[in-house]
């Protein structure tokens, strides 16, 4: 079983914020369960796995620049967050602001992607 529960620190730190959503959708508004599935369409999505070479990484530089632009205000927040994995980073955000506050700060980048 102890091989089966073998994560590195920022999936645990991941699956801590996943269970502090679930816990407050669930005891406040059972149909934001749903936001889960969004929340990590959202990440795939700012992975860029469709797009290679520097391209990618400039991709990846605009996320995290714009992301913490948007959001490095907010208290509470890990040090470092900004260098830390998108799935951390966007998993955290979610956990202290809106989703949808979220999504639409990084909208922009992902509309350059698809034309």
């Amino acid at each position: 079983m102890r091989n089966s529960v073998n994560r590195d620190k920022a999936e645990w730190a991941i699956v801590g914020y996943q269970l502090d959503l679930l816990v407050e959708y669930i005891f406040h508004d059972d149909t934001r369960v749903l936001r889960f599935r969004e929340v990590e369409d959202l990440i795939n999505k700012l992975k860029f796995e469709n797009v290679r070479g520097p391209e990618r990484g400039r991709l990846n530089k605009e996320v995290r620049n714009t992301l913490e632009t948007n959001f490095s205000a907010i208290e509470g927040l890990t040090t470092d967050l900004f260098r830390k994995r998108i799935d951390r980073i966007i998993w955290e955000l979610v956990d202290n602001v809106s989703y949808h506050v979220v999504e639409k700060s990084v909208k922009g980048i992902l509309e350059e992607i698809v034309e």
